[in-house]
Order: C-alpha cells, then structure tokens, then sequence
C-alpha cells in the first residue's frame, strides 16, 4: 500500500508578489481613466450648456417677431475671470443705434438678466488665443434676421467668429465652441 503523505500546498512569496502588482497595476488604471473620464464628461456636458444657452439667445431673437414690446435683442455675456455666463435681454429706447454702431459698450452696462450660469467645477471657460488679454466677451442677437455681433471688451464689435474653448482646470483638454457672425454655433 502506498503511503499518503499530506502536505500542505501554499502560496510562495513570489506569487503573491506578483498577484499583488498586476492588483495595483489594474486599480491604477481603472482609477485613472474613470477621473479622466469624469473630467471628460463634466467639460462636454459644460460645452453643450453653453452652446445651448448661445442658440436660446438667438431663439428668443427670432421668437419677437410680430410682438409688439419687444427688447432690441438677447445675448450671452461670457466673464472668463468669474468662469460664468449669462443670458440678457437689451431695451434701450433706440434699437437703431445698434444697427449703425454695433455693439457698443453701453450694451454692457444697460442690460436685464435673464438668466446667470457657472462652469461647474472642473471645467473652465478659456479665453480665445486671438484675444488672451479679453476677460468679457459678448455674442449679440439683433431681432427680428437676428443679426449677429460679438464684442470683444477691449477690442469693441468685431467682424470675426467668437470662439470659446471649455477646457479642463488643468488645461489637458479643451473643446471649442464657434460663433458666426452669420449667428450659426458649433463646436
């Protein structure tokens, strides 16, 4: 008869040492790419709210048609220092100058809140490279066309694109949002 020898079968030290680092190496890269994922999400999330808001300003715009009260136009200023947006109305009692000047800077000082919107944490709105020293930017719509027409703080009305670049806090992705000055957004 043969003998049964029992022996207790474990585990060496270089197995679990092994079962260890692929453990660690497979959380890191689980926990890596689901914050990456996250920030990738909140700043597409953050783009879309804008460029919702941008084309609500110019639906409000075309929507004065045939009434008889109506604002000279809507629009959205962007405040890259406070990271926020906001959508407003302009009534000033002659619309006509709008027309001949474009955007003035008095637009910034005589308009009604509609409403106020902050980037939420983890994005962040980010100047356009043309004009990096600008801190407020304003996309105007001119009812009943509308008629577009983007101000640039310093620089005043500009017959350029305005372009806004929603971007993670720490720069590694941005996503641009494209206003026309034929009033069409994209991004």
């Amino acid at each position: 008869m043969k003998k049964l020898v029992d022996k207790k079968r474990g585990f060496t030290l270089i197995e679990i040492l092994v079962v260890l680092g692929v453990t660690t190496m497979l959380t890191g890269i689980v926990l890596t790419y689901g914050s990456q994922g996250r920030s990738q999400t909140t700043i597409y999330v953050e783009q879309a709210k804008l460029a919702q808001v941008i084309l609500r300003a110019k639906s409000l715009s075309v929507a004065t048609y045939n009434k008889p009260d109506i604002p000279c136009g809507y629009g959205v200023n962007l405040d890259y220092d406070s990271n926020s947006y906001e959508l407003f109305s302009y009534a000033p009692n002659n619309c006509f100058d709008i027309k001949s000047t474009g955007i003035v800077k008095d637009v910034l000082n005589k308009y009604e809140i509609i409403e106020k919107y902050t980037v939420a944490p983890g994005a962040k709105m980010y100047k356009n490279v043309d004009n990096p020293s600008a801190t407020l930017a304003t996309v105007f719509f001119l009812p009943p066309n509308p008629e577009t027409y983007i101000w640039v703080d310093e620089f005043g009305f500009t017959g350029n694109p305005a372009l806004v670049r929603m971007g993670a806090v720490d720069g590694s992705l941005y996503m641009p949002i494209q206003v026309t000055v034929g009033g069409q957004v994209g991004y």
